[in-house]
């Protein structure tokens, strides 16, 4: 579940961003992608390294927040 989350976190993000930054190239929107990517890695490492003590559909919710906002 969690990765079918992230894949489509992806196309949301990209999509998002080319409408955000619609001035930005390709390499502008792969740096924006390494920084969010890496934040979420680092949100479930988190989660993991807390022996998942709250449910992954909390953590799914609190990804999406921060794609939204």
């Amino acid at each position: 579940m969690l990765n079918t989350i992230l894949k489509s976190a992806y196309v949301r993000t990209i999509k998002e961003q080319k409408k955000r930054f619609p001035h930005a190239n390709e390499t502008q929107l792969e740096y924006f992608f390494t920084y969010t990517t890496g934040g979420t890695i680092e949100i479930v490492r988190k989660w993991i390294n807390d022996v998942m003590r709250i449910p992954s559909e909390e953590v799914v919710r609190i990804l999406e927040t921060m794609y939204m906002t």
